[in-house]
């Protein structure tokens, strides 16, 4: 009997909330997504009935700090990440911008390193940072690779690592 006093005291049966304030320490923002993982949970605990809505506040050193990226067009990419680069491979690597994307040239592309370029031949050599990145390029990039420099008339061959 003393127990069921006890509860009844630490957990009344009535919690009158209709809004329920989370109180941030750190400086950090949170999405709409995770609000709404945080209302759920809190009405997990609370009830759904007795918890409607979510209010956050930032204590006065914890200000929200919301990222603000700038993304770079493809235009000024290609002005900025191929600057000082050969005449052919910037051809060829602007054509890989456009039809694979900035961020496999990001991520790809621009880990190969010309190395010599045969003029009488028309073929140019590319060396990749790492043999992994070699095969990578090898294994899912070769036909655009091959395309791109039959365009402007070279081929290319990548140096093993």
């Amino acid at each position: 009997m003393m127990l069921i006093k006890y509860c009844k005291h630490i957990f009344p049966e009535e919690i009158e909330m209709e809004e329920y304030t989370l109180k941030l320490k750190y400086n950090i923002s949170l999405s709409e997504h995770i609000k709404r993982i945080l209302l759920n949970q809190i009405q997990a605990v609370y009830g759904a009935k007795k918890v409607k809505h979510l209010k956050v506040i930032y204590t006065s050193a914890a200000k929200p700090i919301v990222k603000q990226t700038q993304e770079l067009s493809v235009e000024s990419y290609i002005e900025t990440a191929l600057v000082g680069l050969d005449d052919i491979w910037r051809k060829v690597r602007e054509y890989l911008i456009y039809s694979c994307g900035k961020m496999v040239d990001i991520a790809w592309f621009s880990k190969l390193e010309l190395t010599t370029k045969d003029q009488i031949n028309n073929k140019i050599f590319l060396k990749p940072k790492t043999a992994f990145i070699g095969s990578r390029i090898t294994a899912d990039y070769f036909f655009h690779l091959k395309k791109a420099f039959e365009n402007f008339n070279y081929s290319y061959e990548l140096i093993k690592v």
